[in-house]
């Protein structure tokens, strides 16, 4: 499977490094898979260890989570193991996905310890389940590159706007 055209690729922004990733492609009826391919781990890797961007808050954006209890065979990262791999050598100080339409946590082992990843809901989606309720996130990331942490609004019938 080759590279998906421009992808993957890095934005600078002041202390953030955004590197985006591509994991949708066409799947078979009843399937929502997805996957990186080697040609975009190997550019993904190589680009999050650009010193540039090594020096700045590294953040991971993909479609599919890399892992996880919600993503099932027929909903996962085919090429996930492969991607935990990668991220174990290079790190990552956050990724966040979407895809499983809920808000999720969890961490991969990194070089330097734990990395972040958050998945977050769809921003449309009305439901009385407050854990796939829609929403959105907020990321804030101080001058000096640090996490200062996620603010999760989410979508208020009420008042018809988004809250904390």
């Amino acid at each position: 499977r080759g590279r998906p055209a421009g992808f993957p690729f890095v934005r600078l922004r002041g202390p953030v490094a955004i590197v985006a990733l591509s994991t949708a492609h066409v799947s078979p009826p009843l399937l929502a898979t997805g996957s990186l391919g080697p040609k975009q781990l190997a550019a993904a890797e190589e680009l999050l260890m650009h010193p540039e961007v090594r020096s700045r808050f590294r953040l991971v954006v993909m479609h599919h989570p890399p892992r996880g209890p919600y993503a099932k065979w027929q909903k996962r990262l085919t090429d996930g193991p492969e991607f935990l791999e990668m991220i174990q050598r290079t790190g990552a100080e956050l990724i966040i996905h979407g895809h499983l339409h809920r808000e999720l946590r969890d961490e991969l082992p990194g070089p330097d310890g734990p990395v972040s990843v958050i998945g977050s809901n769809s921003s449309i989606w009305l439901t009385d389940d407050v854990e796939r309720r829609a929403s959105y996130n907020i990321y804030e990331v101080d001058d000096d590159g640090d996490f200062v942490g996620v603010e999760r609004r989410v979508y208020d019938d009420a008042s018809e706007t988004y809250a904390t």
